[in-house]
């Protein structure tokens, strides 16, 4: 028998009634439904080999990068309630009908590489991308280093983006959309040094390091969530993450 977990918005109405209305159908199958923000206790998935959230694509990026962080990596059926949907696959009107789809083994499983940054001695995991802006308004300036080939950047920073977070922020600072997901892309935002790349594509096995940082102005970003301030004399260097998302796809998709 397959054991669910249900991760929820508790601040939506509709959520919740979905919620209910899923903890009444699958309550053989439910161990435990919360919201992450109550969530203190990571061992508990230990007990489940499924997650579904309830929410739009911050609350996905959001629910994945906790999970994974504490060390778990565990498949996601993602129920969109949120605008864009990007990276839910069921629509909200066909919950009952998905879940039981995906109980009767009707499905697929997909893997999509995630990034990482190691911050001196700490660690930020993202789905999407690891971002490296300013954070005043100085311009920033520091060099980057994509294997052994380096580049000096002066502008707003850098996306380093997965192909899932290829259609994201990378996609509306100017950044391609790629379709491999062993390839990632690193893109400049708004350069001030002129008649250069305005973005690279990359093996997603390629390890990128930040040098030579200018300024106390900059930050990392890991999917427009968490954040730490850089000094000069931070040690930043970004790679794949040796455990890629796991996605459920039902519907279409199958």
């Amino acid at each position: 028998m397959k054991r669910l977990a249900v991760l929820y918005n508790s601040n939506e109405n509709e959520i919740c009634s979905c919620r209910d209305v899923l903890l009444s159908v699958f309550k053989e199958n439910i161990i435990f439904s919360i919201d992450p923000k109550d969530l203190d206790d990571y061992q508990i998935f230990q007990k489940v080999d499924t997650v579904i959230t309830l929410g739009g694509d911050g609350f996905i990026l959001h629910t994945e990068n906790r999970i994974s962080s504490n060390g778990f990596n565990i498949p996601m059926i993602r129920i969109n309630f949120g605008r864009v949907g990007f990276l839910a696959n069921v629509k909200k009107d066909m919950v009952i009908e998905s879940i039981g789809q995906f109980l009767d083994g009707k499905y697929v499983m997909s893997k999509r590489n995630k990034v990482m940054a190691i911050i001196d001695k700490s660690i930020m995991i993202a789905l999407n991308d690891i971002v490296i802006e300013r954070r005043t308004t100085k311009i920033a300036e520091f060099s980057l280093l994509i294997g052994n080939d380096m580049h000096d950047v002066r502008g707003d920073g850098i996306i380093i983006a997965t192909r899932t977070g290829s259609t994201a922020y990378n996609r509306s600072a100017g950044g391609p959309i790629i379709l491999d997901d062993d390839m990632f892309v690193v893109t400049r935002i708004c350069p001030a040094n002129l008649g250069i790349a305005p973005y690279y594509e990359i093996p997603s096995e390629t390890v990128i390091q930040i040098i030579d940082i200018k300024k106390h102005n900059l930050r990392i970003v890991s999917d427009g969530q968490e954040s730490f301030d850089l000094s000069p004399g931070s040690l930043i260097e970004i790679k794949r993450y040796p455990y890629p998302a796991l996605f459920v796809e039902l519907g279409d998709q199958y």
